[in-house]
């Protein structure tokens, strides 16, 4: 009589705690969703009438960087005070404009100078926070929000006083070292390889900060619960100073990749229309992902080029753009 002997059984490998966590985090869920969403987008596209060239996307894709930039600003300075900074791109044009100062006018190096326009960045919004926006702590948020709007006014009329030539694109540097190539009918400045390889790495240097070190951690629990945080010996009113600090110098580096790649730099370009671009994509990481808002803007980017490129109508971008505002809202809502 001869038995059958079962096979052992496949050893179960467990996925580690770490990756269990990351599959586990419903922001980054939804990043892959956005980015999920935007290639089936293009899939369908691809296949239909709609034009999808590779250079279109890759412009969109450069520009869209930059909207997601300033999203994840606005989302940090969101979830400090919850207000929306509309200060925010004028912030990044004042330290665009001081950058240009020492770099065009005194010929200092890129790269030196680079430094000291992320502070005059990071100072700016401090300083907005600590002047303005604290004293008006008890006050409605409306009136928080008017306030950002004649901060970013001053800032613009303050910017060209020192610099009166801040507004000419054409006579900012670029970044040095960095490539220039053709992409089809696209060519590639090095403007354009600064926002591909240094913008992410902000947002994760970023995400890194705020989630791993001490004052990361000091921000993000003020932002949730300040008498709990000031209870814990938190000093919230200086986490939310270095929050606006950090959105700051986000926008500054913003604005000084961008400045080159714009004929015309102004606070009327850093202004409403950019800000409802980031604004929309800052909703669709609900103001409070960062990785989520950085993925929306590149899929807003993508969009607003393939847009251009097939339906040039006059207002037709900021049309689609109002509507994914509404119903991401309207969405985010109903799911409470």
């Amino acid at each position: 009589m001869t038995t059958l002997l079962s096979p052992p059984e496949p050893d179960v490998v467990e996925p580690p705690a770490r990756q269990r966590q990351l599959v586990r985090d419903p922001r980054l869920r939804q990043a892959g969703m956005v980015v999920g969403g935007l290639i089936i987008g293009l899939v369908v596209a691809r296949i239909s009438e709609f034009e999808t060239p590779l250079p279109v996307i890759a412009l969109g894709s450069i520009i869209g960087i930059t909207y997601g930039l300033l999203a994840v600003g606005l989302v940090l300075v969101y979830r400090s005070n919850r207000i929306i900074n509309f200060a925010h791109g004028e912030v990044g044009a004042f330290a665009a404009a001081i950058f240009g100062l020492f770099t065009v006018k005194y010929g200092l190096p890129y790269y030196l100078v680079l430094p000291l326009g992320l502070l005059v960045g990071a100072g700016a919004g401090a300083t907005a926070e600590v002047a303005v926006v604290r004293r008006l702590r008890n006050a409605p948020k409306l009136m928080s929000i008017v306030a950002t709007l004649g901060i970013g006014q001053f800032l613009v009329i303050f910017g060209l006083v020192l610099n009166s030539q801040a507004g000419a694109g054409s006579l900012f540097p670029q970044p040095p070292l960095l490539p220039v190539f053709e992409l089809g009918a696209l060519r590639v400045t090095q403007a354009y390889t600064g926002m591909l390889v240094f913008g992410p790495i902000a947002v994760v240097l970023l995400a890194v900060f705020l989630k791993y070190s001490r004052f990361g951690l000091a921000i993000r629990s003020a932002a949730a619960n300040p008498e709990a945080a000031r209870m814990a010996g938190i000093p919230a009113a200086r986490m939310s100073a270095l929050a606006w600090a950090l959105a700051g110098a986000l926008s500054a580096f913003t604005a000084i990749l961008t400045a080159p790649t714009r004929g015309f730099t102004s606070g009327e370009t850093f202004g409403p229309g950019l800000l409802l671009r980031a604004l929309a994509a800052a909703v669709l990481a609900r103001m409070n992902s960062l990785p989520l808002a950085l993925a929306g803007g590149l899929a807003l980017g993508i969009i607003e080029q393939l847009l251009l490129w097939n339906r040039p109508q006059s207002g037709l971008v900021e049309v689609v753009l109002f509507a994914i505002i509404l119903i991401t809202l309207l969405v985010q809502k109903q799911k409470g």
